[in-house]
């Protein structure tokens, strides 16, 4: 068990006996990290419990049934906030991208 203070709550980590306790920080870093850049620095019970929803989600983008998924704080945000890498449109790599040029060139031609 690893545990973080705040203003005024703790954060605990809780993991089997034999678990690694350097993960268990590195989960708990994590979890610290992405919360506090969600509630713009301010860890206080209420901020947090205004945010409850991203909170919830950053638990759900950090473990799931047991697993870590991630421990960099900055791409656990970006999934809860659903900021996504910016995806490069005028690739022809990308069908999608192709389907979207299509379609507004069909709209123009009805358009006309």
């Amino acid at each position: 068990m690893v545990y973080r203070n705040a203003i005024d709550f703790q954060v605990y980590a809780v993991a089997p006996k034999f678990e690694n306790e350097v993960i268990l920080a590195a989960v708990l870093q994590a979890l610290h990290g992405a919360l506090t850049t969600l509630t713009s620095g301010v860890m206080e019970k209420h901020v947090l419990l205004e945010h409850f929803d991203e909170c919830m989600l950053t638990f759900d983008e950090l473990i799931d049934d047991g697993f870590i998924l991630e421990t960099d704080p900055d791409i656990i945000c970006n999934r809860v906030s659903m900021q996504d890498s910016v995806v490069n449109l005028g690739s022809i790599d990308h069908p999608l991208s192709q389907a979207l040029a299509n379609a507004k060139e069909i709209s123009r031609n009805l358009l006309r």
